[in-house]
């Protein structure tokens, strides 16, 4: 049940960025910046 929970959650936020509603969770898993994947 954990897993389609998970699973749901990140299909309703990649709906919203493709409606261009805003998604923190989608801001956080999207890499804009290259240089700032690999800092620790």
């Amino acid at each position: 049940m954990c897993v389609e929970n998970a699973l749901n959650i990140l299909k309703e936020e990649i709906n919203k960025k493709a409606n261009g509603k805003s998604s923190e969770l989608m801001d956080i898993l999207i890499a804009y910046k290259h240089k700032e994947m690999f800092k620790i």
